[in-house]
C-alpha cells in the first residue's frame, strides 16, 4: 500500500509539472492528531511560509512555520485554517473552514457563507478559488454531503466530505508557485473519483409503482340469461 501511494504522488507530479518539492511526514503532535504535519523539507529546500501542502487526493493544508530543514504545515483540520473555496462550476462561493469540534478524528469540512438562494446538490465538488494568492484555483477540497445548517433568507452553510485526510499521509507535495503547475489536469481524476463515489453514498430514487387495476369481485349469484326471468 505505502509503495503504491507513493507512486501515484510521483504521478501526481508528473502531472503537475515543475514547481513542488516532495516530502515525507515526519511525525504528528499526537498519533491520531491532523490539525499540523512535520515535515523533512524546510529552507534550504526552497520551502516557505504559505506554501500549499497536497496529497494526490486533494488539499491538505499549508506551510505555517520554517527551519533550515524541517517545516511544520497547519492543515485543514486545524481550528484556524480557511481557504476562499467555489463549486466546481465556479458559480457559487464561500468560504471553507473545519466544523468546530472538540476531536481532531471527527472534524470535517464545512462551506460557508453561501447565499440562501444558491443551492448545491450532494456530491458536487468544491475547490479553491485561487483568492488571495496561497491556493491556486482548483484544488479540489470535498464534495457537498448535505446542508450543515442555515440562516432562514440569509445564509446557507453546507457540510463538506474532504477528499484529503491528514491524520493518514505520510507523503506529500509542498506546491512552491502558482506557475506553471496544470492544477486542474493534475487533479481531475480525484474530483472524478470522489464525485463518483459520493454518487455511490447516495441511494437511487426508485420510481413510485403504478397503480394496480380495481378488483373486480366475483359475484355470488348467476346472472340469467339475456331475455330470460329471474
Amino acid at each position: 500500500p505505502e509503495s503504491a501511494r507513493l507512486r501515484t504522488l510521483l504521478g501526481l507530479g508528473e502531472r503537475l509539472g515543475p514547481g513542488f518539492v516532495s516530502a515525507e511526514v515526519l511525525r504528528q503532535t499526537l498519533p491520531t492528531d491532523g490539525r499540523t504535519l512535520l515535515l523533512n523539507r524546510g529552507a534550504v529546500d526552497g520551502v516557505k511560509p504559505f506554501s500549499p501542502v497536497v496529497s494526490p487526493e486533494g488539499l491538505v493544508g499549508v506551510v505555517r512555520e520554517v527551519d533550515e530543514r524541517t517545516s511544520i504545515a497547519m492543515t485543514w483540520a486545524h481550528p484556524e485554517f480557511r481557504v476562499s473555496a467555489v463549486s466546481e462550476a465556479g458559480d457559487i462561493a464561500g468560504i471553507a473552514a473545519p466544523t468546530a469540534v472538540g476531536d481532531a478524528s471527527r472534524t470535517t469540512l464545512e462551506f460557508r457563507a453561501i447565499t440562501y438562494r444558491d443551492t448545491l446538490p450532494d456530491g458536487a465538488l468544491v475547490v479553491a478559488s485561487g483568492l488571495g494568492g496561497v491556493y491556486p484555483r482548483g484544488l479540489p477540497l470535498g464534495v457537498v454531503a448535505g446542508v450543515e445548517r442555515e440562516q432562514m433568507g440569509w445564509e446557507r452553510v453546507y457540510r463538506l466530505r474532504p477528499l484529503a485526510h491528514p491524520s493518514v499521509v505520510s507523503q506529500v507535495l509542498i506546491l512552491q508557485g502558482l506557475e506553471p503547475l496544470r492544477i486542474p489536469a493534475a487533479f481531475a481524476e480525484a474530483g472524478r473519483a470522489a464525485k463518483a463515489a459520493a454518487a455511490a453514498r447516495t441511494p437511487a430514487s426508485t420510481p413510485p409503482a403504478a397503480p394496480s387495476a380495481p378488483t373486480v369481485p366475483e359475484s355470488t349469484s348467476a346472472m340469467p340469461p339475456s331475455g330470460g326471468s329471474p
